[in-house]
């Protein structure tokens, strides 16, 4: 029992710090702390700094089924949902909204493995 609480205490402590780029809007080091205070998705958890509309923006694509990813702008604002739900279409705000990874910089990824990774 004892060997139990000392290693659940040792893991909740193993956090990875967060290094982010200067600039980073403070809602996406919240985000990114929400992320690694659950277990690891599959497909790994990314950030990218995009372009919607002219401006810069932020996204976070999906890890999993009925999820949706989100798009935030640089004022913290979550402008959409662009994808992914119960249908895939997201809520419908960003419909003119399309990730290109080739056109987007990936900021921060979650690099603890997934229990589904090998």
């Amino acid at each position: 029992m004892l060997l139990f609480v000392w290693v659940l205490s040792g893991a909740s402590g193993c956090q990875p710090s967060l290094t982010l780029p200067e600039g980073l809007p403070s809602c996406m080091r919240t985000r990114m702390g929400q992320i690694l205070a659950e277990d690891p998705w599959e497909p790994t958890a990314r950030i990218y700094e995009v372009t919607y509309q002219h401006q810069q923006a932020f996204f976070i694509p999906s890890h999993c089924c009925d999820i949706p990813s989100e798009l935030y702008m640089p004022d913290c604002q979550l402008l959409c949902f662009p994808d992914g739900g119960l249908h895939g279409q997201g809520d419908g705000k960003c419909m003119d909204f399309e990730f290109q990874p080739d056109q987007a910089k990936l900021i921060w990824q979650d690099n603890r493995k997934s229990f589904l990774s090998p």
